[in-house]
Parts: structure tokens; C-alpha cells; sequence
């Protein structure tokens, strides 16, 4: 009976019980996430998943989010020191969000109070209406169907938008809400939530409907002249800015102050697009006052004369369409993931502009003859074809950036060429 103890107690010495898992507080946690094996964002993402997933919305209250906030700074330095091991990208501080949380965190529960499946496919919708891919498709489809002033203003802003929009989102990183337990995770994005790009998107796409519909109201032959501002163009851009805004927050993935720079930035976008299409015209002939567009034979281009087309200009796209996309992809840079389909959409567009609707830089000032008016089977095309390269991407049985670009550009290239050389 006396060696039973002594027996039992050596047991538990060597084989002690295993204790439950504490919960513990986020800064605890977070202490062991250096010493885990995963990648990047995921270290911070495998703490504050649960947390989020698990939270009510009674858990959200502003409080609640403010007494968290100590535990989350930890999150934001030790995210910063994962971060450091990619080139170029500079981590939001801890130091900053504290002076940005107490605007950015009460909008935050206001916006994720209303919850539900309708929210939830309403902000997605949304946020489907102010898609960047909306961008590359549109200036195909208006070539398609004729609409050729149209469609060389937005394929300008579409440039403009896609490359300038990924600046930030490659050399800035701001952990997003849900990844630090200032948001419910209700959808997962794990690159940087500095800034809103459907909120930029929001501000283009608004912009490019008031443009059009000036152009559309402006007299025959004239490209610059006095806008009339009516009710309705303030009015829609605000709305959109606010629905797209609401979407994004809702979802937890951005913050208030990420859709404010989104709006700064999709102004810059509209300007700076607007300024590119302007340098275009001086090299290239405007198509609203048809001089961009051949009026006899001996000046036209068609299938069966492409010789006449400038041999320099042709050998020019060519280096460029395959240098800007190498210097994009290429390591250390790495620009972003979608350059295949933003190149692989807008550059073969780029190069149908200039080779077929550029006189001044083709031989003997050729050129398209102007398209007839467009069918109900010119649109079925143009909408086929916008889908074809808005999918395809999404489907696409290779993983190497380079196929999908050239792929999109034959495909691209050669339905704007079939149906504009042979359709007229």
C-alpha cells in the first residue's frame, strides 16, 4: 500500500496528462507565429481566422474591437518582419492605424451590422459591377461594334487604371480588417487592402458613362468643348462610390480609409487616362470627325492589302508587347499575377488602334474605312468575345503567365482583325 503512491507519482512524472488548449488572448498567440512553418500573411491568418470565424456581432462593438486593438499591434510588428522578405514592400505601421482606427473602426460595425445571405450577395454583387476585368473587356467589344472614339478613351483608362491601381497594391501592405480582428471574416483576399480598388474602379466606370454620354450629345465633328454638368452625373458618382464602399467593408476586407484612397486615386486615374488619350490624337487622327478613317480605295486597308501597313510601327509593338511584359514579370519586380490577362486583353486592342486606325503612322495615309452601323449580331459577337477573354483566364489549363498573355493576344488580335478587315 505504500508503494502504490510512490508508484503513481513516478507514472505522472514520466507520463504526465495532457492539459487543454487555454484559449489565451491574441498577443499570446501571436508570440509563437515566427517559430510556425507557413508563408506570409498565413501566419497571422491561422490565429485570427478562428478569432473572427468563432465572433458574434455583439462581439464587434466598438469596444470590443478597441480592446483588442493591443494584442493586434503585435500582429502589425510581427507582420511587418515576415514582410520584409519581399522586395520593395513597405508594411503600414501599428503606429499608424492607431491613428486612423477611430474613424475606420466604428464604420466598420455600422457596415457589418447588416449581415445575412442578402447582404452577403448584395456587397458581392456590387463588387462584381466594379470588377477591374470589367475594364479590359469593354474596349474590345466597342471596336467590335464600330464605337471607335469610345472605345480609344477607355482603352487609355483602362491601361492607366490597371498599372497605376497596382502600384500601391505592390509596394504597400495593410493587413486587411479580417486578418487582425477588426472585421468578421466573411470573405478571405489575402493581398494588400491599401487602397480600394473597386472603389477606383467605382470612380473610372462613372466617369467613362458621363463621357460617353457627352460625346454621344456633343455635334458632329467636334471632340472638346464646354460640359454641361446635369443632376444626375454627381449623383451617380456618389452613389456608386457609396455602394462600392459599403461592399468592401461589409466583407471585411477593407477599411474605410482604404475606399477615401480609393477615390483619390481613381481621379488621378481619370485625369492621368483622359492626358494619355490626349498624346494619342496628336500622333493619330481623331475618329469623332472621321479623319482617323480611310474614304477611297487607294487609301483603305483591308485583308488583301496589309502590306501598306507601316513596317517600323508593326516591328515597335512587337518589342514592346513582349519587353513590357517580361520587365513585369520578371523576379525581383513580380508586378502583379493578372499582368498576362491586362496585357494579353489591352495591348493587341493597343496595336489594332494604331495599325489600322492610325492614317499618320500608316504608308500612304491608310486606313479602315468607317464602320457601318452595328447589327444585333455585331453585339452577340462583341459580348462572345469579352466573354471568351474575361473567362478564359479563370479556366486556363496552363500555369504559365507567358501562354496565357500570347494566348489572349492571338485570340484578342485576331477577332478585332477578322471582323473589322472583313465585316466592312
Amino acid at each position: 500500500s505504500r508503494i502504490t503512491p510512490l508508484f503513481k507519482c513516478s507514472f505522472l512524472i514520466c507520463f504526465p496528462p495532457r492539459m487543454p488548449k487555454k484559449s489565451g488572448s491574441n498577443e499570446t498567440q501571436l508570440e509563437t507565429i515566427v517559430d510556425e512553418d507557413m508563408d506570409g500573411v498565413e501566419r497571422i491568418l491561422s490565429i485570427n481566422e478562428d478569432t473572427t470565424s468563432t465572433a458574434s456581432s455583439s462581439d464587434l462593438s466598438t469596444t470590443s474591437l478597441l480592446e483588442h486593438y493591443d494584442g493586434i499591434e503585435r500582429a502589425y510588428e510581427e507582420g511587418k518582419e515576415i514582410w520584409t522578405n519581399a522586395r520593395f514592400v513597405w508594411v503600414v505601421p501599428a503606429s499608424y492605424e492607431r491613428k486612423l482606427r477611430a474613424f475606420d473602426d466604428p464604420i466598420i460595425q455600422i457596415c457589418q451590422r447588416l449581415n445575412g445571405k442578402f447582404w452577403y450577395w448584395f456587397s458581392w454583387t456590387v463588387t462584381a459591377m466594379f470588377a477591374i476585368e470589367i475594364s479590359f473587356a469593354a474596349p474590345i467589344a466597342l471596336f467590335i461594334v464600330g464605337y471607335d472614339v469610345l472605345a480609344t478613351e477607355f482603352i487609355y483608362l483602362a491601361l492607366i487604371l490597371a498599372l497605376l491601381s497596382q502600384v500601391p497594391k505592390r509596394f504597400v501592405w495593410r493587413f486587411r480588417p479580417y486578418m487582425v480582428n477588426r472585421a468578421r471574416l466573411i470573405k478571405k483576399d489575402k493581398t494588400s487592402s491599401f487602397p480600394s480598388r473597386a472603389v477606383t474602379c467605382s470612380v473610372v466606370y462613372t466617369f467613362a458613362i458621363i463621357w460617353a454620354y457627352v460625346y454621344s450629345q456633343m455635334p458632329a465633328g467636334e471632340i472638346r468643348g464646354p460640359v454641361m454638368v446635369e443632376w444626375w452625373m454627381p449623383t451617380l458618382f456618389i452613389v456608386a462610390v457609396c455602394l462600392s464602399s459599403f461592399a468592401r467593408i461589409n466583407l471585411g476586407v477593407h477599411y474605410p480609409t482604404d475606399c477615401v484612397f480609393g477615390v483619390i486615386q481613381g481621379v488621378i486615374v481619370c485625369i492621368f487616362g483622359t492626358l494619355l488619350w490626349a498624346t494619342d490624337l496628336v500622333g493619330c487622327s481623331t475618329c469623332r470627325d472621321d479623319m482617323c478613317y480611310a474614304h477611297d480605295e487607294s487609301s483603305s486597308l483591308s485583308l488583301w492589302n496589309l502590306s501598306r501597313i507601316n513596317f517600323f510601327v508593326l516591328v515597335g509593338i512587337i518589342i514592346l508587347s513582349v519587353v513590357i511584359p517580361a520587365i513585369s514579370l520578371v523576379k525581383p519586380i513580380d508586378f502583379w499575377k493578372k499582368c498576362d490577362r491586362v496585357y494579353g486583353t489591352l495591348f493587341p486592342a493597343i496595336a489594332f488602334q494604331l495599325l489600322f486606325l492610325c492614317p499618320d503612322s500608316a504608308k500612304q495615309h491608310t486606313s479602315l474605312f468607317p464602320p457601318p452601323p452595328p447589327h444585333w449580331y455585331s453585339f452577340a459577337y462583341a459580348i462572345g468575345v469579352a466573354a471568351l477573354v474575361s473567362v478564359l483566364p479563370l479556366k486556363f489549363p496552363f500555369k504559365k503567365h507567358v501562354v496565357l498573355y500570347f494566348t489572349l493576344y492571338v485570340i484578342v488580335f485576331s477577332c478585332l482583325c477578322f471582323w473589322r478587315l472583313t465585316y466592312q
